[in-house]
């Protein structure tokens, strides 16, 4: 269908839906009665027609004024059990302190590294890690084998 021949169409259906609304609205000002729903949402001539539900709270006021004000009176107690610094001096030692433990462990992780690899590079030159090492490709060399067969 081209553009031109749905354009039409809409306006056809659009103009012939016109005249059927306003009698409706003349009709009634309250909302209409379940019979001309179900025979609204079964004309095909209507392009968008949404009868949707009206809602009711469900929720007891009462219930939820009091969730709200323990709520709040939750929050006032993380507020006050979270002092804050009084002094710009104090925070500055916090923060540097802070800077301290982390260069530390990164220093000592660093220093954990070098000594594995220490470790290894003599087990390597003394010929520790030879028979670990032929174990390793013998086990290599049969799963060759078992997946050529």
């Amino acid at each position: 269908m081209t553009l031109a021949e749905r354009k039409a169409y809409m306006q056809q259906q659009q103009t012939s839906a016109a005249p059927q609304s306003s009698n409706r609205a003349r009709r009634s000002s309250g909302p209409a009665p379940q019979a001309s729903r179900m025979h609204s949402a079964s004309n095909p001539n209507l392009i968008y027609d949404s009868h949707q539900p009206k809602r009711s709270n469900t929720v007891d006021t009462s219930k939820q004024q009091t969730m709200f004000t323990q709520w709040r009176s939750s929050l006032q107690q993380d507020s006050n059990a979270k002092l804050p610094l009084v002094d710009q001096d104090q925070a500055r030692q916090f923060m540097m302190s802070q800077q301290q433990q982390a260069a530390m462990d990164r220093q000592r992780r660093q220093s954990q590294r070098m000594q594995r690899e220490s470790m290894m590079d003599v087990a390597m030159r003394t010929g520790q890690l030879h028979s670990a090492h032929t174990d390793v490709l013998r086990k290599m060399q049969a799963k060759a084998n078992e997946s050529a067969k």
